[in-house]
């Protein structure tokens, strides 16, 4: 199976922006996207689950000195050392200590691999074509810049991430040219 003929996330909702601002259906019924849902103060966020590699249930994370806010530090998965990065911090919200149910989502942009830290992983579900819509226009500029839309869940609004957005955010944060 060639995994190059599914479309990236970046590809659907440029798709779906386009049928949108048409006055089409967001995205085709038949279309879905697998999502990985996390929460943040409990508020449902959803990473696409291409981007989305792997969730990390307990690691240890180590603090690197010098290292930004949004770096949370560095931890091992199998045999490779991987950076953590706090998706709180990158979404301008407070810092939080960790708890037993925060986890590390496993990441891949175009640029960097990575954990996302997250409060919580709420579920890993199939979001249905009629269900993505665009981002909501009250959200703060951050937001709307490193979100890619919109779903319900559980009778909630979840915030749709852009994985290459939050990433580049966390290496412009972090110094990197």
């Amino acid at each position: 199976m060639d995994d190059s003929a599914e479309p990236s996330l970046d590809e659907i909702l440029t798709a779906a922006r386009a049928r949108a601002y048409s006055g089409q259906a967001a995205l085709e019924e038949e279309e879905s996207l697998p999502m990985v849902v996390v929460t943040l103060d409990g508020q449902p966020f959803g990473l696409a689950g291409g981007p989305a590699k792997e969730i990390v249930a307990s690691a240890r994370i180590t603090p690197v000195p010098g290292t930004p806010p949004v770096i949370r530090g560095v931890f091992l998965l199998r045999g490779e050392v991987e950076a953590a990065v706090d998706l709180r911090s990158v979404l301008g919200l407070e810092p939080r200590d960790l708890e037993i149910e925060s986890r590390l989502v496993m990441v891949e942009g175009q640029a960097l691999r990575a954990g996302l830290l997250v409060d919580a992983v709420a579920d890993v579900t199939e979001i249905s074509g009629g269900a993505l819509r665009a981002a909501v226009a009250t959200f703060d500029d951050r937001l709307r810049r490193l979100s890619g839309g919109t779903f319900s869940y559980q009778g909630r609004e979840a915030i749709v991430l852009d994985v290459d957005r939050i990433l580049a955010e966390a290496l412009e944060s972090g110094g990197a040219t």
